[in-house]
């Protein structure tokens, strides 16, 4: 069941999920997700939190914060996550992102992610990236990026293990 409402500059979304299907263990579990995100002129604000609890297994939250802003063709973000899940360190994960669009068709941009598991001993992954699109047409652009990414930092997003760098075109 999903409920959506605009409240003044605010776009809200609330969800909830059931499940009793434990026999084909689908859906076996419940799911809530609320999302708020409000834009004032060059402003821009998102939160989100889910509860997902399965059956036997922990139960795991998650909230998320995004800042945003956009000055001329220059815009910067940042996002920062917070996973956890009963029985294990929480989770931090923060993302720094820039953007300059240098004209009509050319872009340019940039990200940083680290990623911050609180378990002594074990280095934190992370992430860097940088990237270019070319605007083709309206409905084609061409892009290249690198990323490089150490302790997993590329594990989730390119499946990339360890110390890794990704050049794609």
């Amino acid at each position: 069941m999903s409920y959506y409402k605009t409240v003044g500059p605010a776009k809200l979304s609330l969800m909830y999920a059931a499940g009793e299907d434990t026999t084909a263990n689908n859906n076996a579990g419940d799911l809530i997700s609320f999302a708020a995100d409000m834009k004032f002129d060059d402003l821009t604000f998102a939160l989100a939190y889910q509860d997902i609890e399965v059956g036997a297994n922990p139960a795991t939250t998650a909230a998320k914060v995004v800042v945003g802003y956009k000055l001329g063709a220059s815009s910067v973000g940042i996002a920062m996550e917070k996973i956890d899940e009963d029985g294990s360190p929480d989770l931090t994960n923060t993302m720094l992102s820039l953007k300059h669009q240098l004209d009509d068709s050319n872009t340019i941009k940039f990200t940083f992610g680290d990623a911050e598991d609180l378990i002594p001993g074990i280095n934190d992954p992370s992430m860097m990236a940088l990237g270019f699109d070319h605007k083709i047409n309206d409905s084609a652009t061409m892009f290249a990026y690198w990323a490089d990414g150490s302790d997993d930092g590329l594990a989730a997003d390119a499946g990339l293990v360890g110390e890794a760098t990704v050049l794609a075109l």
